[in-house]
């Protein structure tokens, strides 16, 4: 069931990368990139998470989903504020 829902978090947040890649105005591009990037790079670590069996139930892996994951709320969290500010 985790694994599943990893791969949907993975999916969403990929989909919003490439949509907000295209869309970021040129006043927000430098510190859009810099956000998009940070969500690449958790995006990545769920799914390297997800390829090393979160089914095992092993501490490590879980904290990397936990750290990964908290990593793509902060990083979605920061984009959602960038043009409101």
């Amino acid at each position: 069931m985790l694994n599943e829902h990893l791969s949907e978090v993975v999916a969403i947040a990929s989909s919003i990368v490439a949509v907000s890649s295209n869309a970021l105005p040129a006043s927000l591009r430098a510190e859009g990139d810099g956000l998009l990037k940070e969500l690449i790079k958790d995006t990545d670590r769920l799914s390297e998470a997800q390829g090393t069996g979160v089914n095992t139930g092993e501490k490590g892996v879980r904290q990397q989903i936990a750290s990964a994951s908290f990593g793509v709320a902060k990083s979605l969290k920061a984009l959602m504020k960038l043009g409101s500010d």
